[in-house]
């Protein structure tokens, strides 16, 4: 319909072949000027037409993980890594990594939608590949363009993208992107970590001055990037306190002006749990220099909050013997045990009875486990219909548990026709393990 790119050439042929016609002529024949000025612009392949359509009619984005196969080819050339490192420089998190062999059924779930699927799906079975599961703002459809185009097209027209550099041709691609988050994680994520991607630990310090202006700016940004606030504190630290903390920082000359800064107010400590979460939390803060992170890593939390070396808004355990040994410090009775079992956090909400409540129409008192409780808040859930969003849902049904904790009943005089609250008798607390009542709470 718009004809060839040169609006002269278009014309001339438009011209030739409809003389006295000029319903037959292209839009660029009719409209178009020169090879520039050529009237229309439309997009080439399927991937210029996602990246475009995104361009110019933007969507809300979402929070989301997605997959990413690197290749047997990739893989055996030791160049994983570089994957890795550039999904990181364009601000993905990289949540876990994964050596397989890919199952028929995964490698269908990639490639049923590709006009050479069976010359990829070859590709993908000559050897181990490597799975990387990412997550950020967008990242199924970022993903997707960070891929880039066929790799016959890619190597001309976008070479930075992943196919241009690591693709040897269109099935032999390089890396290959989830289609969609439900491929990502129902048909990865759920069969590769079928309990669940692991949890690990760190610690995050909002510091003074930044923990009394920006709390709760910086609160929401931790929660909307996928992190779990297992515990918070504030605290007022004292000299000897910050020097115990940075001794291994003592007699560096930066050493006196980081322990009067850090004893200068507040500081605001929280423990953070995340799939690789030591890593994920410091690219979340950005580059340890205000300026740097300004320059480099702009959305950062450094960047936004920062004002110099120093006074860079927070702080985060950089391995994880530094994350164990910072926890203990602010934390001293949370457990670091990284280790869940599904099974046993499943019994433990089926079976743990959290009270005992008085229900007249059983004519007596009865035991509520924490099972009863949440599907108590899932039913008053469903005639709310408070939102139509997961996260506003999941938000309303937090409250609801809040609200209605059976061991925060109210009692209204004695058990019979005048009684208008619950009655509650907490039982003594049954023996569990340590690694039951964890795994408990992250299912929960």
């Amino acid at each position: 319909l718009m004809g060839p790119t040169n609006a002269l050439v278009a014309r001339a042929q438009a011209e030739e072949a409809h003389p006295l016609n000029e319903d037959e002529w292209t839009l660029r024949a009719l409209y178009g000027t020169d090879g520039t000025r050529n009237a229309t612009h439309g997009s080439d392949s399927t991937w210029s037409a996602a990246r475009e359509i995104a361009f110019f009619f933007p969507q809300p984005e979402v929070w989301q993980r997605s997959v990413l196969l690197v290749l047997p080819h990739v893989v055996a050339d030791g160049k994983a890594d570089e994957v890795v490192a550039t999904l990181e420089a364009a601000d993905y998190f990289v949540l876990a990594r994964k050596l397989v062999n890919l199952e028929p059924d995964i490698i269908t779930a990639f490639t049923s939608a590709l006009p050479n699927a069976a010359d990829v799906a070859k590709a993908l079975a000559e050897g181990p590949a490597e799975v990387l599961v990412t997550e950020r703002l967008g990242a199924v459809a970022r993903c997707l363009a960070l891929c880039g185009p066929p790799v016959s097209v890619a190597k001309a027209s976008v070479p930075a993208s992943l196919h241009a550099k690591l693709g040897v041709d269109d099935a032999r691609c390089g890396v290959l992107a989830a289609p969609s988050w439900q491929v990502a994680e129902d048909g990865v994520i759920a069969k590769l970590w079928p309990t669940g991607l692991p949890l690990q630990k760190t610690l995050c310090v909002i510091k003074p001055g930044t923990a009394q202006t920006h709390y709760t700016a910086i609160m929401n940004d931790i929660r909307a990037a996928g992190f779990t606030v297992l515990a918070e504190a504030r605290r007022s630290l004292t000299v000897e306190e910050v020097e115990l903390f940075y001794a291994e920082h003592e007699g560096k000359p930066f050493f006196p002006g980081l322990v009067a800064y850090m004893s200068s107010g507040p500081v605001v400590a929280l423990a953070l749990a995340k799939p690789n979460g030591i890593k994920c939390w410091r690219q979340f803060m950005g580059p340890t220099n205000t300026a740097a992170a300004k320059r480099e890593k702009p959305d950062t939390l450094r960047a936004r909050y920062g004002v110099d070396g120093t006074r860079n808004a927070t702080h985060g355990s950089d391995s994880v013997a530094s994350a164990a040994r910072e926890l203990r410090f602010y934390f001293p009775s949370l457990l670091l045990d990284e280790t869940v079992v599904r099974d046993a956090a499943v019994a433990y909400i089926k079976n743990t009875v959290i009270s005992e409540t008085y229900d007249r129409t059983r004519g007596g008192m009865y035991p509520k486990t924490f099972e009863a409780v949440i599907v108590d808040g899932l039913t008053a859930l469903a005639r709310a219909k408070p939102a139509s969003d997961a996260p506003s849902a999941i938000r309303w049904l937090g409250e609801w548990l809040l609200q209605h904790n059976p061991r925060h009943g109210s009692v209204a005089g004695e058990a019979g026709a005048t009684a208008r609250g619950p009655i509650v008798r907490e039982p003594e607390e049954e023996p569990h393990t340590a690694a039951a009542a964890a795994a408990a709470s992250r299912a929960l």
